[in-house]
């Protein structure tokens, strides 16, 4: 593709809440990123718009599924009563805070 000798776009598909700029480059047609706010961010560095779709973070529908919470403590040696903290470790990089707990 650099060498021009295959001519197709590319797109690239952000798994993340943050555009790192390792991910920036001119080979790719389309970005697919998680946040209107990534989008301006990108526009702002003079990408164009159009090639900038704000699409989410892909997440697999088995993810949405119900969970038997009792199973899960069960399996975690943990109870009901027992409250819990669960954050990813690469949101603790962004800045950003989100935590989520359950008694």
């Amino acid at each position: 593709m650099s060498r021009q000798e295959l001519k197709t776009d590319l797109s690239i598909v952000t798994t993340d809440y943050d555009f790192h700029s390792m991910w920036l480059n001119r080979t790719f047609h389309r970005y697919f990123v998680a946040l209107g706010e990534t989008k301006a961010h990108l526009t702002a560095l003079g990408l164009p718009e159009n090639r900038i779709v704000v699409s989410g973070i892909p997440v697999d529908p088995q993810f949405g599924a119900p969970v038997d919470r009792e199973h899960v403590l069960a399996n975690i040696n943990s109870t009901p009563s027992c409250r819990s903290c669960c954050s990813p470790p690469g949101l603790l990089a962004t800045g950003r805070s989100s935590i989520s707990s359950s008694a």
